[in-house]
């Protein structure tokens, strides 16, 4: 990264010094086809990251670049269901995606991490037909299920396994 461009990045936390909207992609977004795939392409994203992320997270400079490159490897879809078109990788993969790219530039990670688990909760709750991926407990019905998942507490929502 030049000096210019060290300059004039968009940083972290800077009050009322709003930056362009981001270009829209001149092609699609690639689609991972399988667990090894977003592994794959995970790490080759992971040693890109890596570069710079000590720079920028020193600096507080948002990865916009990085973001645009995430975004295009086609990772942010990987939960999405292989009946629609998606990998529907194991939540095994999922995890070592993200513990990848946390190795080459943990904010990116970070970014994964909190996008993945709000639209699979998302999803959940909307799902009448899949369970609540609840631990130690079970949900009594499909009502109850997108309690559950929104995050409920009311003893009527969930039931101890």
């Amino acid at each position: 990264m030049s000096s210019d461009d060290l300059r004039n990045a968009p940083r972290v936390n800077t009050p009322n010094v709003p930056f362009a909207p981001r270009p829209r992609p001149e092609q699609a977004a690639h689609v991972i086809r399988s667990d090894e795939e977003a592994i794959e392409v995970a790490r080759g994203l992971s040693r890109k990251f890596a570069a710079e992320a000590a720079l920028r997270d020193k600096a507080g400079i948002l990865p916009l670049a990085e973001l645009d490159e995430y975004s295009q490897s086609g990772l942010w879809g990987i939960t999405v269901p292989k009946a629609y078109g998606g990998a529907g990788v194991s939540y095994a993969t999922l995890a070592e995606v993200i513990r990848l790219v946390a190795e080459g530039d943990s904010s990116i990670a970070q970014i994964t991490q909190n996008h993945l688990a709000a639209t699979m909760r998302s999803s959940t709750a909307r799902s009448s037909t899949r369970p609540a991926r609840c631990s130690r407990i079970s949900c009594r019905s499909s009502r109850s299920t997108t309690k559950a998942a929104a995050g409920s507490h009311s003893p009527t929502a969930m039931r101890p396994a």
